[in-house]
């Protein structure tokens, strides 16, 4: 079974354009229109990596592998970022962009929320230091398990 990891679109603006910066600083109205601008941008880019999702099966759980204790890493991650990024399926792979995996496309704090929620029911600490370096520099969801696994 052949499933291509998440991807941006071809053609993505995630950059903040100037009228919305400017109208995060006028009170209430400009908030509203702000967000709504924000919203309107970040809606094709969310709907691209919903859609590669839906498309994936259950099956994704198989690539992680056979290890019982990578197994159950990587159900607790996979959960947390359907639980709290939102995301309309838990079915992530280990060549996932961890960048995209965690992307907070509605709050902002929706990484926070996952990672805490990973924190919780693994029963570990984990660092500031170690979320960036898992989640940045082109990093996959397997670095995160990785991780992980030396805390448990």
């Amino acid at each position: 079974m052949v499933v291509e990891p998440l991807h941006w679109p071809e053609h993505i603006r995630l950059r903040t354009p100037l009228i919305e910066r400017v109208l995060w600083f006028i009170p209430v109205i400009g908030w509203i229109g702000a967000n709504s601008l924000e919203c309107r941008r970040m809606r094709p880019i969310v709907e691209f990596i919903e859609a590669q999702l839906e498309a994936r099966t259950n099956a994704t759980i198989e690539m992680w592998g056979t290890d019982s204790r990578t197994l159950e890493i990587a159900k607790v991650l996979c959960s947390a970022l359907r639980e709290e990024i939102g995301w309309p399926s838990d079915h992530f792979i280990p060549d996932d962009p961890a960048e995209i995996a965690f992307w907070d496309h509605y709050d902002g704090l929706d990484c926070v929320e996952a990672i805490m929620s990973i924190e919780e029911h693994l029963g570990v600490k984990i660092s500031d230091a170690e979320i960036e370096n898992c989640l940045g520099n082109g990093k996959t969801l397997q670095s995160l398990v990785n991780e992980l696994m030396k805390k448990i």
